[in-house]
């Protein structure tokens, strides 16, 4: 955690996204992606244990528990951007840290989202703040 966010490997080719056919790793498409931390202007973040913030995407569609709220938005994949079209959420209130990690899940999902899938992290990137995430544990 501490590392400057702006010198994270970002996009520069179609082949930075590539898939290591050496390794298998998580899909971007079809694999449940889990929040564990984000950086914005004040800082890294760690996403407290029991706060809902995940997204999956397939098939168009993005879907998203966002910390507090959840909900879906169509997803276009492109080799160094996610269109991701206007998210419907569900509207209830929840404790301030829940509302924090969903203040910005929502500021990077709109529009053209930059991402880096290196290994079996997913990284993106959109309006001053970055996300990082993992995949889910599979029991």
């Amino acid at each position: 955690m501490g590392e400057n966010i702006d010198d994270a490997p970002w996009p520069t080719s179609d082949r930075v996204n590539a898939p290591d056919l050496e390794h298998p790793l998580a899909s971007l498409t079809g694999t449940r992606w889990i929040l564990g931390e984000y950086h914005d202007a004040a800082g890294p973040h760690v996403v407290a244990d029991g706060t809902r913030a995940s997204l999956e995407i397939s098939d168009g569609s993005l879907h998203v528990e966002a910390g507090c709220n959840s909900g879906r938005a169509s997803a276009t994949l492109h080799a160094e951007t996610i269109d991701v079209g206007p998210l419907a959420l569900t509207r209830m209130m929840c404790d301030d840290d829940a509302m924090a990690v969903e203040a910005a899940v929502t500021s990077v999902l709109a529009g053209s989202v930059l991402y880096v899938l290196a290994g079996n992290v997913l990284t993106l990137r959109g309006s001053g703040t970055t996300l990082i995430y993992r995949p889910a544990v599979r029991s």
